[in-house]
């Protein structure tokens, strides 16, 4: 029985520092592309230093980008980036090194509504998609923590097979230092992991049953 409490204390020890881990992992700003706010200028001001790829020779200098899944049919690099995107597929970007803000300008609507682009930054989901009406807009994010890997995968919109393009793609490898007054219309958002509450939830129950035990 005692080993059956120290299991639910360091359960609960674990959820904790899972809780405060995950709180450091949220978005904090993201950039629509549609109206005052959310513009890429509005981006930039927040940023201020980054680096642009526009795709010119076909060949990025700072990251790589690898495909898994079905569907990719027409997958290209050259001048922009090509691509699409069905249930289960996912195109995945990998920096050289961390980063800690993105975006570049989508076009989903050059061949007609899919079901948008869900972007996973370092393991954290973005809780807006690209909009399958995007044609050509500006979406980009700014996060409180760097990350090197950036996975796109099909959105949860009505449609087919996510057909896009995307250009212009725009990084920062250095902490921005936000000015709120600029950006309006940025969100703040966090997103814990949904194992790290169950675990915190566990974690209390086991206090509460180690002391009616005790």
């Amino acid at each position: 029985m005692k080993v059956h409490k120290q299991v639910l204390v360091v359960g609960l020890v674990l959820a904790i520092g899972g809780v405060s881990s995950a709180a450091q992992a949220g978005i904090i700003s993201l950039f629509h592309g549609v109206g005052s706010g959310q513009l890429r200028s509005d981006w930039e001001s927040q940023v201020g230093a980054f680096m642009e790829e526009d795709f010119t020779g076909g060949v990025p200098d700072d990251f790589s980008i690898s495909i898994a899944g079905r569907l990719h049919n027409g997958f290209d690099t050259m001048g922009q980036l090509t691509d699409r995107l069905a249930s289960g597929s996912t195109t995945t970007i990998t920096f050289n090194f961390e980063i800690y803000a993105f975006g570049g300008n989508w076009d989903l609507n050059f061949r007609g509504a899919g079901r948008g682009i869900q972007i996973n930054a370092g393991g954290v989901l973005i809780p807006i998609e690209i909009p399958h009406g995007h044609a050509g807009e500006f979406f980009g994010f700014i996060s409180d923590v760097g990350f090197t890997q950036l996975v796109l995968s099909a959105g949860t919109q009505r449609g087919g097979p996510e057909k896009y393009t995307a250009d212009d793609f725009l990084y920062a490898s250095q902490t921005p230092r936000l000015d709120r007054s600029l950006a309006p219309a940025a969100k703040i958002v966090l997103v814990p992991e949904p194992g790290t509450l169950a675990l915190l939830v566990l974690g209390i129950l086991g206090i509460g049953f180690w002391r009616r035990k005790t």
